[in-house]
């Protein structure tokens, strides 16, 4: 396969990425309010249901690795936006929340996972050998540009349309247009051979064999409780400037700085990851994260805001695909779709760090109070650096090699 027609498959997975996963998660505060009207849902209900799709996600993640080892991934791309376009419908026709909770939860979910940048990151893997960060950051871009594009288009339908017939018409255009896109752009590849000739890929791994590796824990644990931190302020801002007496439009130029910062996060840190040790790029994700939730817990003010929370949205956007890298050095192409499924199970319990932030905000007092208790999340994050050790992960034809 020549590079025009891999980076054509990695493009095509990155725009069904984006289409979707900005669709599920960056327009779903659009729906919010129609929904408390139409069913008198309170605020909790509804943020329990992005919660829950979240949570879901992750834990599908080990079985849609699984499946990646088995069958097409075209095919399961073409699947999952299927469900995902059919679960919307469903949605439009829901006569009680907890029907769309439950939605969430599973259908959507489910096609989220297996159109996400779980399947992108394993093309990537597959088609970049020996070094597929660059991939890895490109494709996982999709992320940025779901949440850059897809707010805008669905407000637009939405402002012309009752949310019922808005979600309909979404549902039907995406679909119609993701399909034929990913028969057109991605391309199945076997699992690639090692780099070197003379010698053979990494064997199949169980998964528990890769759950008893250290680096795999090292970086998932050094990886999640980063984020941990990033998610209690960043989905915790609204209240938290109410707190402090700010208007709405310096919340959302915080959130437009901090997407900004988190799409160059996710190209840099893919890019870098060929090329620097992976502990070291951990160790600028630790300063940004670390340190900007030490600055919340003092109480900044929002000038101090503007700057710490663009460099953890950075930091953050590049720990995705820097994840991904750790998992494709350590445990080689052969075994990246297990071992990066089984990462993601854990990386997305950081949405946790939302719920932590708002229920200590409510026991405490304060949002800062609440982030100072939240500064133990560094105690297992420290562990996660020492188990990585001392030398790069790289690909290995025994979990032990490192």
């Amino acid at each position: 396969m020549t590079d025009a027609r891999k980076w054509l498959t990695i493009f095509g997975a990155l725009i069904v990425q984006a289409t979707i996963w900005g669709f599920g998660l960056s327009t779903f505060t659009l729906w919010a309010a129609p929904w408390i009207k139409t069913f008198g849902a309170s605020h909790g209900a509804i943020m329990a249901a992005i919660m829950l799709t979240q949570i879901a996600a992750g834990l599908m993640s080990p079985l849609a690795g699984d499946l990646a080892e088995r069958i097409s991934l075209r095919l399961l791309m073409v699947g999952g936006s299927l469900l995902f376009g059919a679960s919307l419908c469903v949605v439009a026709v829901a006569s009680t929340m907890w029907q769309i909770s439950a939605l969430y939860a599973l259908p959507i979910a489910a096609g989220m996972v297996v159109t996400g940048p779980l399947v992108g990151q394993i093309l990537a893997v597959r088609l970049f050998q020996p070094q597929p960060g660059l991939a890895i950051g490109v494709v996982t871009l999709g992320l940025s540009v779901g949440g850059f594009a897809m707010p805008p288009i669905a407000a637009a339908v939405l402002a012309h349309h009752d949310w019922r017939t808005s979600l309909l018409i979404l549902a039907c255009v995406m679909t119609a247009f993701l399909v034929p896109l990913i028969l057109a752009t991605v391309r199945d590849v076997p699992v690639a051979t090692h780099p070197h000739p003379d010698e053979v890929a990494a064997p199949t791994l169980s998964s528990g064999a890769i759950l008893s590796d250290r680096v795999f824990w090292g970086a998932v644990l050094a990886t999640a409780f980063l984020v941990i931190f990033f998610n209690a302020i960043y989905y915790n801002l609204g209240p938290w400037m109410s707190d402090m007496g700010n208007s709405g439009d310096r919340t959302a130029l915080l959130i437009s700085l901090v997407a900004i910062a988190a799409a160059f996060g996710i190209a840099g840190f893919g890019a870098l990851a060929d090329r620097m040790d992976a502990r070291l790029l951990l160790l600028i994700v630790l300063v940004c994260n670390g340190g900007g939730m030490i600055v919340a817990a003092t109480g900044p003010f929002y000038g101090e805001l503007l700057v710490i929370l663009p460099l953890m949205g950075f930091a953050t956007g590049g720990s995705i695909p820097l994840l991904a890298a750790i998992m494709a050095q350590r445990f080689g192409a052969a075994n990246f779709a297990r071992a990066n499924g089984l990462s993601l199970l854990f990386a997305m319990m950081a949405i946790a760090g939302a719920l932590f932030a708002g229920i200590g905000r409510d026991v405490l007092g304060s949002y800062p109070a609440a982030f100072r208790v939240m500064l133990l999340a560094l105690l297992p994050c420290l562990v996660g650096f020492a188990l990585l050790g001392a030398s790069r992960p790289r690909p290995a034809v025994s979990p032990r090699a490192i």
